[in-house]
């Protein structure tokens, strides 16, 4: 028999004839995890497939005890509805059967084995999170992988990131002058944060940053040359200060708007202090250039004319040297976090071979290399052979490599990682000066975004095929079968790890993309109102991140209203009176409106 996987209500349209990789998008209250568990009982029915040879993925521990449990009561349902003929209307039972009965082939006494067997293998159902599956496959294939056999999992690897990272910064710094270590460390370039910067994007092996090259000037040649016109300005300080705090404070010629006295004065003594300073700081951009004959010129009042005096020319000249002395420094805090991100994961590799220990992050790391290595096609048909069918949640929340490892062990088309991604290995990943991040977030778009992909041929070893499991372990291809699903809409939730570009990659690479369109949790009004406000063009920026209207799947039931209020709207929202100001609200500052309409 091989009949459809699914059942009526969770399918919006699926059926049994999907191959390759199945793309479900799910909104909220669409009954996403009813569909999965559906699946499982689809191919433990339609395609008498043994329980252990499906593999589920979630993000969380918590979430895959709670899958687990749903799995177990569908297939308990499933076989007693299948038992007796009989199941209660509305039920997910009610509706797999249904399903079952339209194959000409449906064998109920086959079917309730099916599921008996299952129900008695339930421990052994394979629900993992993403880390509990990498180490499973890293510890059952580690010949295949090439893996550390034996190999321990120590958990967060963060300290021994963070000892990488405040090692390479000690042996960098002790021996930098103390113009580089201040102006390093005003860029966020001080032990604790440069840890914290390696941690974020040294698991991510796709990236391919841009800039923080060898230097072409050392920054010591730059430093030098600055320390020079900064004693050709002290030498000219001394003989002209007097005068030139006079007109400058003083002199009639100077627009007053643009240089009030008040801050004049303040400007002239921090100047005045540095240039008393034996060993002074890289002072900040215009700190010389504002007193400078191009700035003051600039601020002359009509009819009058710049004075005469050698120190405009002289902080002109220090402001130049300050800017070019900047650019050396920033070139070089470029280089040296390029180098520290490579050391650090040298350093944690070293581990991994040396001493076979793991990190979380270290378990995904592992098993992407090997998957793309020389090696990579074996160990990803092995996996196939273990686990035919792979069913993966939360996929929208899923990164580069996490998306990358499946569909390569699935030989889904396309690259969910990207060929590289892009960055600049600066102060901060989402600020110009320091982006170490994935190219596409930088504003390229993904290539051919928006639809389903190019088509795939169907494979003799699909989760929806008939195949046998020596079918699966010998077809001309062993392709297995991936249904994942995820909400598109909360992939640009980068806060939470998420990546929307790997997911419209992955979208791309689907054979068949089905999408939920009915909300079983939410009133009709409430679902309406919410459709009415996405119901714009690109509410979501990114363009190929469309919003798809959803129906209401329950019938109106008791109007939902916020408590306190005396209107029966289902969708409220609370305008924030304008500030005196002109500024925005602060989130501190609006909390106390958003509790009062709570």
């Amino acid at each position: 028999m091989s009949g459809p996987v699914f059942g009526r209500r969770g399918a919006e349209g699926l059926s049994g004839e999907a191959a390759g990789m199945t793309l479900i998008e799910a909104s909220a209250g669409t009954g996403k995890t009813r569909t999965l568990t559906g699946i499982v009982a689809g191919l433990v029915v339609g395609q008498a497939r043994r329980l252990d040879e499906i593999l589920v993925v979630t993000f969380t521990r918590a979430a895959t005890a709670e899958l687990r449990d749903r799995i177990r009561d569908t297939l308990r349902s499933a076989r007693r509805a299948v038992a007796t003929g009989e199941a209660e209307e509305g039920t997910q039972a009610k509706e797999l059967l249904a399903g079952w009965r339209q194959d000409a082939g449906f064998d109920p006494e086959a079917a309730v084995r099916r599921l008996e067997a299952a129900l008695q293998d339930i421990d052994r159902a394979n629900v993992f999170t993403i880390h509990g599956f990498c180490q499973r496959v890293l510890a059952d294939l580690a010949f295949d992988g090439g893996f550390p056999f034996g190999f321990e999992v120590s958990g967060d690897d963060a300290e021994l990131v963070a000892r990488a990272a405040r090692d390479f910064w000690r042996r960098r710094m002790y021996a930098a002058s103390k113009v580089l270590a201040g102006y390093a460390a005003d860029r966020g370039f001080r032990p604790d944060d440069l840890a914290a910067w390696v941690g974020r994007w040294r698991a991510k092996p796709n990236l391919r940053l841009r800039g923080g090259e060898p230097l072409g000037v050392p920054v010591e040649s730059r430093e030098a040359a600055w320390q020079g016109v900064l004693d050709e300005g002290r030498a000219e300080w001394e003989r002209h200060r007097e005068r030139f705090r006079s007109e400058v404070l003083d002199g009639n010629w100077l627009n007053r708007r643009r240089y009030a006295r008040p801050r004049v004065e303040r400007e002239l003594a921090a100047i005045e202090a540095l240039l008393d300073d034996p060993e002074p700081l890289l002072p900040e951009p215009e700190r010389f250039g504002r007193y400078g004959a191009m700035a003051l010129a600039d601020a002359c009042k009509k009819g009058h004319a710049l004075p005469e005096n050698p120190l405009f020319a002289a902080f002109d000249q220090l402001e130049e040297a300050s800017a070019e002395l900047r650019a050396a420094c920033d070139a070089w805090i470029r280089w040296a976090r390029r180098e520290v991100l490579v050391e650090a994961g040298e350093s944690v590799r070293h581990r991994v071979l040396e001493n076979r220990l793991l990190g979380y992050d270290d378990l995904l790391l592992e098993l992407y290399r090997a998957l793309r290595s020389d090696g990579g096609e074996r160990l990803a048909r092995r996996i196939r052979r273990e686990y035919p069918v792979a069913l993966i949640d939360e996929f929208q929340d899923t990164d580069p490599v996490q998306a990358d490892v499946f569909m390569r062990i699935y030989d889904a088309a396309g690259d969910a990682a990207g060929d590289a991604s892009e960055g600049t290995p600066g102060e901060d990943p989402e600020e110009e000066a320091g982006a170490a991040m994935p190219d596409d977030a930088q504003g390229a778009a993904p290539a051919e975004a928006g639809g389903n992909g190019g088509p795939m041929a169907p494979s003799p070893a699909s989760a929806c095929g008939a195949a046998s499991r020596s079918e699966a372990d010998d077809g001309p291809t062993g392709v297995g079968g991936l249904f994942v699903v995820g909400d598109p809409k909360q992939s640009i939730y980068r806060f939470r790890g998420a990546d929307v570009f790997a997911y419209l990659r992955a979208r791309d690479a689907a054979h068949t993309t089905r999408v939920l369109k009915r909300n079983w949790r939410s009133v009709p009004a409430l679902v309406e109102a919410v459709n009415a406000v996405f119901a714009r063009s690109n509410p979501f920026v990114v363009p190929e991140i469309r919003y798809s209207p959803v129906a209401p799947g329950r019938e109106e039931g008791e109007p939902l209203r916020i408590a306190g209020t005396a209107g029966g709207g289902p969708l409220g929202f609370r305008l924030l009176p304008v500030r005196r100001d002109g500024k925005r609200w602060t989130k501190g500052e609006a909390a106390p409106f958003a509790a009062s309409a709570a």
